[in-house]
């Protein structure tokens, strides 16, 4: 999907009111991350993020020491929740972007 939403200063835009500043923003934001996803940088972020995951799962399976297990989950936990946030932020600027549009 294909966005043109740039700075308000670049476009000359006047908002009605703060809601619709925010979902302008919002959209901004989205686009952003989206574009950073786009990027061979981004790539490689979403490929170390899933390395993480995989690579703790993988211990898991073999791993009895409690403390060990418990560290390996949360490595894991913070790679999937970066991963979750940066598609939310994706989908949250879709959203606004539509509503924009009504």
């Amino acid at each position: 999907m294909t966005k043109d939403i740039n700075s308000t200063d670049d476009i000359g835009v006047e908002f009605q009111d703060n809601r619709q500043e925010q979902l302008f923003k919002l959209a901004q934001i989205g686009l952003q991350a989206q574009q950073f996803l786009d990027t061979e940088a981004g790539r490689l972020v979403l490929d170390k993020m899933q390395e993480e995951i995989d690579g703790c799962a993988l211990s898991l399976l073999i791993e009895t020491d409690i403390d060990v297990i418990r560290e390996l989950q949360k490595k894991a936990d913070i790679a999937r929740k970066a991963v979750q946030w940066l598609l939310e932020t994706i989908q949250n600027g879709d959203i606004a972007y539509e509503q924009l549009k009504e």
